[in-house]
């Protein structure tokens, strides 16, 4: 994606890596700002489920008008409802993965065909693969 994007998160925050390599490595532009000063609405945001209500309340121009990444928090359909309604078009993507694996490595693209609840922490990347255990599996 060839495009802006908000890097509203501490440098440290692994959340950062998605919002500043993503646009970077596609020739894109990286603006360094909060959410609530963003000047130029961005293509890309990558942002916690809990930025949903703060992004709704924020003026249209704040919320990405491409594609909203969601990471590090778990994710319910019912968490979406405003934000979906002010932004139908935008491409969400429920994004998983611990920060030892440097971020995402698994992702699910939310759309109509998601049930209610939680939305599922979706597939792993290309060439990687994902265990998902148990307590019953744990030593």
């Amino acid at each position: 994606m060839n495009g802006d994007t908000v890097l509203h998160s501490p440098l440290a925050f692994d959340l950062t890596i998605t919002a500043l390599w993503t646009p970077l490595t596609a020739g894109g532009t990286v603006h360094l700002t909060s959410l609530e000063e963003t000047v130029a609405q961005p293509t890309l945001i990558k942002a916690t489920p809990s930025h949903l209500p703060l992004l709704t309340t924020l003026p249209e121009t704040a919320s990405p008008s491409h594609t909203l990444i969601l990471g590090g928090e778990a994710l319910h359909t019912d968490h979406l409802t405003a934000w979906r309604a002010q932004h139908p078009d935008v491409q969400v993507i429920n994004a998983y993965g611990p920060t030892e694996s440097t971020v995402n490595i698994t992702d699910h693209h939310v759309n109509e065909d998601t049930p209610d609840g939680p939305v599922p922490i979706g597939r792993p990347f290309a060439n990687t693969q994902v265990y998902v255990l148990d307590a019953a599996l744990r030593p």
